[in-house]
């Protein structure tokens, strides 16, 4: 790139070939935030527990425990309440072990960046990073901020972590009549805000480097574009936190048992309970409990446990082979899969 070139990229950026100042870095930094993939923000470990409780069929068996309970069956109460806890700790135990996921994307982020500021080159941490930012990379090195390169040396940059290609990618330095494109995409416009109508989307820009992807080979210095959420691999990660959540066929289906078993145990329950004490004449009290007890005793309290316990077997031999799986509910869906379509490296993507 020349010297006219680079003189047009400073001052769009209001930088210099000496890189910001500490001022303005500062000033940037509370402008755009850290460079840092922000996660949803967490629950509570508590509540993530109480909401294994949440399903319908777990639902009725906490009525069945009360009923039994005050019906007198303790023993019933205690047999029935230890299988829901079971059930509960052992989807509590698997999420919680999944939601590691967000967290290894981030170990992805190189913690440190070396960068030029007022014509000194040095290492800060990378989240301090900010638009604008002189970046100086090298071999095994990994990026820290989407970036355009103005300046480079046979750099060979793997994005496997992007596109899932194995094969390096070459990087150079757009032309000048290609310039104006990439300003229009990643720029800031003129009052020094992010241009809203950037396509930022495409990820195949030979003159950009992207977060998270590593140096194989050469040297470079590049201009930040964008940090922390904005970038391509913020927007991953932003993905795996606001999916939206659908009930598995498994859970639609547990949820249907559920209803009807509900039915069923009313209806049960009201025939005695009509039978014992309006046409057999014997007291309501005593009726009343024994119509309960059949109606519990009709409850498949074993069900969620054994589908609860069979989910994490096929969790754990997925585990071995390096998938991760948060929802037990997932296993039965990817059971019952039977075409997955794929690009030529493996990677799923949308539509």
């Amino acid at each position: 790139m020349n010297q006219s070139a680079r003189e047009k990229i400073y001052h769009i950026y209001k930088t210099k070939e000496t890189g910001l100042t500490v001022k303005e870095a500062k000033k940037r930094l509370e402008k755009y935030g850290f460079n840092e993939i922000r996660s949803k923000k967490r629950t509570s470990l508590l509540y993530q527990f109480l909401e294994e409780f949440k399903d319908f069929m777990v639902i009725i068996l906490l009525v069945a425990v009360a009923i039994a309970f005050l019906s007198g069956e303790k023993t019933d109460a205690v047999i029935i309440g230890v299988i829901v806890l079971i059930n509960a700790c052992v989807g509590f135990a698997q999420k919680y072990k999944a939601e590691k996921a967000l967290d290894a994307l981030k170990k992805l982020v190189s913690l440190n960046a070396r960068i030029i500021r007022e014509g000194k080159e040095m290492q800060i941490e990378a989240k301090y990073l900010v638009p604008g930012d002189i970046i100086v990379l090298n071999e095994g090195d990994r990026v820290n901020a989407d970036a355009q390169i103005f300046e480079e040396h046979e750099l060979l940059i793997s994005e496997s972590v992007l596109t899932g290609e194995s094969t390096p990618v070459k990087k150079q330095v757009a032309p000048i009549d290609k310039q104006k494109k990439t300003f229009e995409k990643y720029f800031l416009d003129d009052e020094n805000t992010w241009n809203e109508k950037k396509t930022a989307n495409n990820i195949e820009h030979a003159n950009i480097v992207f977060m998270g992807t590593t140096v194989v080979s050469g040297a470079a210095k590049c201009i930040v574009l964008h940090t922390g959420m904005d970038t391509q691999f913020g927007k991953i990660a932003h993905l795996t936190v606001h999916t939206k959540k659908d009930k598995s066929p498994l859970q639609k289906e547990l949820d249907s048992i559920g209803i009807l078993a509900g039915k069923i145990t009313l209806v049960l329950a009201a025939i005695l309970l009509i039978v014992t004490h309006f046409l057999q004449g014997k007291p309501f009290a005593e009726t009343f409990l024994f119509a309960i007890s059949v109606g519990v005793a009709a409850v498949p309290e074993g069900l969620p446990a054994t589908i609860t316990v069979a989910l994490a077997l096929g969790v754990e031999r997925l585990a071995k082979k390096n998938a991760i799986i948060k929802q037990l509910a997932s296993i039965e869906t990817l059971g019952s899969t039977n075409v997955i379509c794929s690009d030529k490296t493996g990677t799923l993507t949308k539509n």
